[in-house]
């Protein structure tokens, strides 16, 4: 089988992301923990590994933390 030759990504913009995401991906968790949506170690563990809070730290840079916390909180439960 042939291996597939991707072509360089250009993208001109820089990125940015959010200052808060670090400490927002915590108190999410705790959040997720608090309202029952984490109901075991490899469920925490799962859902801190997809970084939700990175994802919308990079689609929202400038956000507020609280409009952050709020967004990613709700990006989990739902």
């Amino acid at each position: 089988m042939e291996r597939l030759q991707l072509p360089q990504l250009f993208c001109p913009f820089t990125t940015s992301c959010s200052r808060y995401v670090a400490v927002v991906e915590r108190a999410t968790l705790a959040w997720a923990r608090r309202y029952g949506l984490i109901t075991s170690v490899e469920a925490e563990q799962r859902l801190s590994a997809v970084r939700i809070g990175a994802l919308i730290g990079r689609v929202y840079p400038m956000l507020a933390r609280h409009d952050l916390q709020l967004l990613v909180d709700w990006t989990t439960w739902g």
